[in-house]
């Protein structure tokens, strides 16, 4: 049973423990049938017999198929993804009470979603927050394990000393979201794979070891408390969300819209570096119709004021 999930390793234990128990009870039936029978109504004795192996084989070989379906397709996967969120009413795990962390947590608690916040203090430092808020301050682990959307928001240096087994059991459904930048001068000095053009959300995915959507990178946190208005407004704000799963990013994109903005999907992950800094979608407020055009003129080549500065010696 190796490499088949939890649950179906107890199905399959079960399984197995009813199909010995039919078998013996198979043989039960078919013995003492013949040995009632044999002299006076031999017939009876193979019929009963014949019955006690077709109902091992067709309960048992049935219970059988359904673990092996379970281990190929992995069942509790496939069970949970089949659930279909409510966009109203969400529970939302928020790693990081900086700038950003603290504005969405105030966001989507005042529009009737559950927010359970961390930050890498400890919850009784967030006693404030949840009083103000009505949330629930947890450990960093409770919060990447207490939404059906993970939001990771917290300095792009910070990201390696996350657990490593952080997301570890969280079921497939659930979104991660990385709203992260990087800025090698102003804080998070020389990172090698985004110095040598990994998309940054793409690096903080592999230190994650779980795929992520990367949103509300692009925004000021003020204008992003602040800046939202009704659908159809003139000048509402655009947001752009990228990443490589159609269905994890529709959820971002339909909390972007209840948040106040236009939520404009800009592509695959490897895409999400035209959403990073210094490209010109980045903190400008652009409309939706703007967002795709900033995106579509963005260059790969990051400028001098968003790489590391160079040391030369001597």
């Amino acid at each position: 049973m190796r490499g088949i999930p939890g649950r179906s390793r107890r199905l399959a234990a079960l399984a197995i423990f009813v199909l010995l128990a039919v078998l013996a009870g198979a043989v039960w039936i078919g013995y003492t049938g013949w040995e009632s029978t044999a002299v006076i109504m031999p017939a009876w004795g193979w019929l009963m017999m014949s019955l006690g192996i077709f109902f091992t084989v067709v309960v048992g070989g049935g219970l059988m198929a359904l673990v092996f379906f379970s281990s190929r397709t992995g069942f509790d996967e496939a069970t949970e993804l089949q659930i279909e969120y409510d966009p109203k009413d969400m529970t939302i795990g928020i790693i990081g009470a900086g700038h950003i962390g603290d504005t969405l947590t105030r966001r989507f608690s005042a529009l009737g979603h559950t927010v359970f916040v961390a930050n890498s203090r400890g919850p009784e430092t967030l006693t404030s927050l949840a009083n103000e808020t009505g949330t629930t301050p947890v450990s960093v682990r409770e919060a990447a394990r207490s939404g059906e959307v993970v939001i990771v928001t917290i300095p792009e240096n910070k990201v390696p000393s996350l657990p490593r087994d952080l997301f570890a059991g969280v079921p497939a459904r659930v979104v991660v979201v990385d709203t992260g930048n990087y800025y090698p001068q102003q804080r998070d000095g020389r990172i090698a794979a985004i110095e040598d053009g990994l998309p940054e959300s793409r690096w903080v995915e592999q230190q994650l070891g779980r795929p992520v959507i990367k949103a509300f990178n692009n925004i000021y946190a003020q204008r992003l408390l602040e800046g939202g208005k009704p659908a159809g407004a003139p000048g509402r704000i655009g947001l752009p969300v990228a990443g490589d799963d159609k269905a994890a990013k529709a959820i971002i994109l339909e909390l972007v819209d209840q948040l106040g903005f236009d939520g404009v999907d800009a592509g695959g992950l490897g895409e999400s570096w035209r959403q990073q800094p210094g490209t010109p979608v980045y903190a400008t407020d652009l409309d939706a119709k703007g967002v795709r055009r900033a995106l579509s003129e963005a260059s790969p080549e990051r400028k001098s004021e968003w790489r590391a500065k160079v040391i030369r010696a001597g």
